[in-house]
């Protein structure tokens, strides 16, 4: 849908405080007679707009920094890092923090390394839309982060945040997550539109637990937005990212 430049399984073992298994959350609001609708907003300071040209260009899609050891990595949609869905990587990308109105509160910081799924690379799997971005260290520091959600498939209500790319200001919206297929989640809201893919679907308590991204490229610019669930194949990424030392203009 979205890149303005192209076209439970249950955890028993220990997780890392960066990441977060499903154990319920209670408080939920009832659902609403219709969709709402995006409204634009001051935005979130771990939430920001990818830029091409290194920060100089158009900003195209949406990332958000999660939390991890080395306080350096994003997740976005893996489309909007391919401009040919497979392929080598967007060079000389570059990741603004809450951004809005031209200003950016927490300098401009650029994309070092892109990790996907092999299963993304090599057929453009909607199922492994996610890609885990490495940056300089301390991002973290200036931002603040969101956990990751994984290995859930209760449906919650989410905040989701995301750059238009033709607007200045980030839009958001809360409503219930739904079960669209066996391996992605549904989320209806009207108002995303090009640029948005990428935006994170946060919980109550700010974790991150789905992306705009997956089927349709995230959706279809007009109510119904998607994501693919978070489970194995996104731990998998985490953990690989958090190996990878940048380097300037790579990708994985």
């Amino acid at each position: 849908m979205r890149s303005s430049l192209a076209g439970a399984v249950l955890v028993l073992l220990a997780v890392p405080a960066s990441v977060a298994v499903a154990d319920g959350d209670g408080g939920y609001p009832p659902r609403p007679p219709k969709p709402p609708v995006a409204v634009a907003f001051d935005g979130r300071p771990a939430v920001g707009a990818l830029f091409a040209e290194g920060g100089a260009g158009p900003h195209f899609c949406t990332a958000t920094v999660i939390t991890s050891p080395g306080r350096n990595l994003l997740i976005t949609a893996a489309h909007c890092m391919f401009e040919n869905e497979t392929g080598p990587p967007r060079r000389n990308t570059a990741f603004v923090p809450g951004y809005r109105d031209g200003q950016r509160p927490h300098g401009t910081w650029p994309v070092r390394e892109v990790v996907v799924s092999p299963e993304w690379r090599e057929r453009a799997d909607p199922d492994h839309d996610v890609a885990v971005l490495v940056l300089d260290p301390g991002i973290e520091d200036r931002t603040g982060s969101h956990r990751l959600l994984l290995d859930t498939r209760r449906d919650q209500v989410v905040e989701v945040p995301g750059y238009p790319v033709r607007d200045e200001r980030p839009v958001t919206c809360r409503n219930w997550t739904t079960e669209f297929s066996r391996t992605q989640r549904g989320f209806d809201c009207r108002g995303y539109l090009t640029g948005t893919s990428g935006g994170p679907w946060l919980t109550a308590r700010g974790e991150v637990l789905g992306l705009v991204g997956g089927h349709q490229f995230g959706g279809d610019e007009i109510l119904h937005n998607h994501s693919p669930y978070f489970g194995a194949q996104v731990r998998t990424l985490y953990e690989r990212a958090q190996q990878v030392r940048p380097a300037a203009g790579g990708g994985r």
